[in-house]
C-alpha cells in the first residue's frame, strides 16, 4: 500500500530584491518508483508535448495533484502560470498572486505572468495544487539561502547541483525523480546555466504526465502586458493561450480517470469528451483521435458559402467513398410513409418546422479532408471524408446552426441562433418585418478548432447569426438578425469593423468579389420594420465603409434576405418574391412572383429584371430562389413551379425548363458537374442535361435532403438531410 503524505501548504516568504516571494514547503516523500520498467523511456518524453510517464499516481488518495516547478523569472512559468490560473479556478482554488514579467535579459524577454504567493484549496476539491520556485529573477542564485545581485554568476555545476538540491529538499520525492529521469537530460543539462527547467506535473488515479517547455509560442502574450493577458483569459479571446488551456485540461481529466463537473473524458478509450466554458455558456465535445487519420484531397480551406462566389462546390481531388453517417435524434431512415403520413397529419408546414428546428437546413462544408455538417439541434458534426466515421461532434447550449461551416487556417467558424421570433418582432411578420433571432437564445458566432472541435472564442450578437460568413484577408465578416454586418479578426475574434442596416439578415449568406485592389462584400437584407426595405448592401470589405446600397421596394417579406446571391464576373445575381398581391394575411390568401435580378456588383446598378414565373403563393420559410452561375448560364430553382431553369447571364433570355420535379424543395442552388445540373429532389437526386434540362437519372438516396446544395469532390458527392443523415456516394453510380 503506498504510503503519500499530504503536502503541507506551509508558507515561507523569502524577501528577495525588492519583492517577496512564497515557497510551498512539503516534507520528503519516501516513496520511490519500484523499478524503471514502470516508467516510459526518455526518448518518448519531448519537449513542450503532454506525455504520460508512469501508470502510477503520487497524489493523495481521491485526489489529483497539479505541480508546478519553475523559476522567477522563467518565461516558461510565466506562461504556464495562466494555464493553472485559469483551469484549476474552476475547482474552487484560490490563488494570491502578483503580476509580473520573466527575465528582461534572456530571450524570450518579459513574458508576462502570475506570480503566485500563495494557495487556497477547499477541502472537498478533487484537485490539489503545489509549486515551487528554484531561482532568483535573473537565473543567478537559487532563491535559498540568500539572492545575489545581478552581476554574479553561478558556475554550471552549482546551477544544476543547488537546483536538484533544492527539489530533494522541499519537493516531493517523486518531483526530484522526475527532474532526474526526464528533466535535466532532456533539456536542463544543455541550458547556460545548466539547470532543471520548469515543468508541470499532472498525477492522478489514472497516472502522472509531465509537460516540460511551452506548450503554446511566447509569442501568443509577449507583447502584452499581464493585464491585458488576464482580459484576454476572462473573454477566452486567445486561441493560441485557450488551447493549451484545453490541453492542460484534458491532461487533468485524463489523470482523474473520473468525468468533473467542468471537463471529462468517458470510459472508453477512443473517446475523448470534454468541455469549454465561453461567457458561462458550455460547448461539449466529443473527440474522437483514432478517426482522424484523413485522405487530404480537395480544398484545403471553406471560404464562404459553396466555398465559391458563383456558387457551384465542385472541386478536383482523389475522394472516392461512398458511406451514410446517422446524427443524434436523425428520423427513422428510408421510411417515406412515416414522413408523408405527418406531412398529411401536421401539414405541409410541418416539413419546414422541422428542418428549421431538427434537421439540416443547409449543406455541408469541406476542407482537408473532413466534412462538417452544422443541424439545427445544435450539433455541430467533423466527419471522416474517406471513411465516414466521426472525428469530433460540438453540442452547443441551446443554440441552433443553420450555416456552412467556413474553414479558414485550422479554425472551424459558425455562427449560433435560429429562425425563430419573438412574440412582438413576431407580430410584425404579418406587415413585412421583423428582426428575426432577436433575444430568442444564444446568438453569435462561434470559433472552434478544426481538429479536435474544441471552441475558442464566441463573439455574442443579439440576434441570430444564419448567414454563412465569409474569410476576407484574415478577417471572417458575419451578418445576423439585427441588421450588423461585422468583421472579427479570424484568430482572435476582436471587432475590427461592423455596419448597421436596419433590417434582418436571414438565410442570405454573404458574397465577396475582388476588384483590382479592392474587395466588396455583399450582404442581403430583409425589412426590419414595415417602414423599411429590402435591400442589398456592398461594402468595401477591408474597412467596413459603404460602397453602394440597393433597395428592392418590390421584394415580397423575407425573401431577398433569404436568397443566396452569386457572383459570376462582374455580374451579381439574386432571385426572390417579388411583386405581392394581398388578399389577406394568410399564405395563401397572398400572391407573389419570382423575380430574377442582375445588377453591376461594382456599382449596384440594375442590369434587368425579369419575372420568370406566374403568380403563386409565397413558401412557409425560405422565399428564395438561390442561384448558380457557370460560364455564363443562370440556373436558378423555383419552388413556385417546381422546376429549375436555365437563363442566358448577359440578356436574361430564358434557355430552358426542366420538366417539374413536384416533392423538391428547390429554394438552394444545383450543382454543375461535366456537362449535368444535380438537384436534390426529396428522397432523390435528379439529374439534368445542362443543355436541355431534361431529365437524364434519378438516384434513391433513402432520406429527405431538403433545401440544401451537394458538395462534389473527385468522384464523391456529399450532401446532408432533414432527416440528420450525411450521405457520400460515388458519382459514376449517380449519373
Amino acid at each position: 500500500m503506498k504510503k503519500f503524505l499530504i503536502p503541507l501548504l506551509v508558507i515561507i516568504a523569502i524577501s528577495i530584491a525588492t519583492s517577496t516571494t512564497y515557497l510551498t514547503y512539503s516534507p520528503s516523500n519516501s516513496q520511490q518508483p519500484a523499478n524503471n520498467s514502470r516508467w516510459v523511456p526518455l526518448s518518448d518524453v519531448k519537449v513542450g508535448v503532454w506525455t504520460k510517464v508512469t501508470n502510477m499516481d503520487f497524489a493523495p488518495p481521491n485526489k489529483t495533484e497539479v505541480f508546478l516547478s519553475g523559476w522567477i523569472g522563467c518565461h516558461v512559468a510565466a506562461m504556464d502560470s495562466w494555464l493553472i490560473y485559469y483551469v484549476l479556478s474552476h475547482y474552487g482554488i484560490n490563488f494570491t498572486y502578483v503580476y509580473h514579467t520573466s527575465d528582461p535579459f534572456r530571450t524570450p524577454p518579459n513574458v508576462p505572468g502570475l506570480l503566485f504567493e500563495g494557495v487556497s484549496i477547499p477541502k472537498n476539491s478533487p484537485v490539489i495544487f503545489d509549486y515551487i520556485y528554484l531561482y532568483n529573477e535573473y537565473l543567478n542564485e537559487t532563491v535559498l539561502p540568500t539572492p545575489k545581485p545581478l552581476n554574479y554568476s553561478l558556475s554550471p555545476t552549482i546551477a544544476l547541483y543547488a537546483g536538484l538540491q533544492e527539489l530533494k529538499e522541499y519537493a516531493p520525492q517523486w518531483v526530484y525523480n522526475i527532474a532526474v529521469m526526464y528533466n535535466v537530460p532532456l533539456i536542463g543539462q544543455y541550458k547556460v546555466p545548466p539547470h532543471p527547467v520548469t515543468m508541470m506535473i499532472v498525477t492522478g488515479p489514472n497516472g502522472t504526465w509531465i509537460l516540460i517547455g511551452p506548450s503554446y509560442s511566447p509569442s501568443a502574450i509577449a507583447k502584452l502586458t499581464p493585464e491585458q493577458v488576464m482580459e484576454e483569459l476572462i473573454t477566452q479571446s486567445n486561441p493560441q493561450l485557450m488551447q493549451a488551456i484545453n490541453q492542460f485540461w484534458k491532461v487533468l481529466n485524463m489523470s482523474m480517470g473520473v468525468p468533473s463537473s467542468t471537463s471529462s473524458f468517458s470510459s472508453t478509450p477512443s473517446e475523448e469528451v470534454f468541455t469549454t466554458y465561453l461567457h458561462g455558456f458550455g460547448f461539449t465535445t466529443y473527440y474522437y483521435p483514432g478517426n482522424l487519420s484523413v485522405l487530404i484531397t480537395g480544398p484545403s480551406n471553406w471560404l464562404m458559402y459553396a466555398n465559391s462566389p458563383n456558387r457551384n462546390p465542385v472541386f478536383s481531388g482523389s475522394l472516392n467513398a461512398n458511406w451514410i453517417f446517422q446524427q443524434q435524434n436523425a428520423f427513422q431512415f428510408g421510411n417515406i410513409t412515416a414522413w408523408e403520413n405527418d406531412m398529411k397529419e401536421l401539414g405541409s408546414e410541418y416539413g419546414a418546422g422541422y428542418e428549421q428546428a431538427a434537421g439540416d437546413a443547409v449543406g455541408p462544408s469541406y476542407a482537408n479532408g473532413v466534412v462538417y455538417v452544422a443541424s439545427d439541434m445544435g450539433q455541430l458534426y467533423a466527419i471522416n471524408s474517406q471513411t465516414g466515421k466521426l472525428i469530433w461532434e460540438l453540442t452547443t447550449p441551446a443554440a441552433v446552426i443553420m450555416v456552412e461551416p467556413v474553414v479558414y487556417n485550422g479554425i472551424v467558424y459558425v455562427g449560433l441562433g435560429g429562425a425563430t421570433f419573438t412574440y412582438t418582432q413576431g407580430k410584425l411578420n404579418a406587415y413585412g418585418g421583423g428582426h428575426r433571432g432577436l433575444y430568442t437564445g444564444l446568438n453569435g458566432l462561434l470559433a472552434i478548432n478544426a481538429t479536435d472541435g474544441v471552441p475558442l472564442w464566441l463573439y455574442l450578437t443579439k440576434s441570430e447569426a444564419m448567414p454563412t460568413p465569409v474569410i476576407y484577408n484574415g478577417l471572417v465578416i458575419f451578418d445576423d438578425g439585427d441588421g450588423n454586418i461585422y468583421a472579427l479578426n479570424a484568430t482572435t475574434g476582436q471587432k475590427v469593423w461592423n455596419y448597421s442596416y436596419d433590417g434582418s439578415a436571414n438565410m442570405a449568406s454573404l458574397d465577396l468579389y475582388q476588384g483590382k485592389n479592392y474587395a466588396l462584400v455583399i450582404a442581403a437584407f430583409s425589412p426590419g420594420y414595415p417602414v423599411n426595405m429590402s435591400a442589398i448592401v456592398a461594402l468595401y470589405a477591408n474597412n467596413g465603409s459603404l460602397a453602394w446600397l440597393l433597395k428592392v421596394p418590390f421584394a415580397y417579406g423575407s425573401s431577398v434576405g433569404d436568397a443566396v446571391p452569386a457572383i459570376y464576373g462582374e455580374y451579381l445575381v439574386d432571385s426572390f418574391m417579388g411583386y405581392p398581391i394581398y388578399k389577406g394575411v394568410y399564405l395563401n390568401q397572398i400572391y407573389v412572383r419570382q423575380v430574377l435580378m442582375v445588377v453591376n456588383v461594382t456599382d449596384g446598378n440594375i442590369i434587368y429584371i425579369e419575372n420568370i414565373t406566374g403568380y403563386g403563393h409565397p413558401g412557409d420559410d425560405n422565399n428564395g430562389f438561390s442561384p448558380l452561375v457557370y460560364n455564363g448560364v443562370i440556373y436558378v430553382p423555383s419552388h413556385i413551379n417546381r422546376t429549375v431553369a436555365a437563363f442566358n447571364l448577359t440578356t436574361g433570355k430564358l434557355i430552358w425548363v426542366s420538366p417539374k420535379l413536384p416533392k423538391a424543395s428547390l429554394a438552394d442552388q444545383p450543382v454543375y458537374y461535366d456537362g449535368y445540373i444535380i438537384v436534390p429532389n426529396f428522397v432523390n437526386i435528379t439529374v439534368l442535361n445542362a443543355e436541355n434540362g431534361q431529365i437524364v437519372a434519378n438516384y434513391y438516396t433513402g432520406t429527405d435532403l431538403g433545401k440544401d446544395q451537394p458538395v462534389i469532390v473527385g468522384n464523391t458527392l456529399i450532401d446532408d438531410s432533414i432527416w440528420g443523415y450525411v450521405i457520400a456516394i460515388p458519382i459514376s453510380q449517380i449519373i
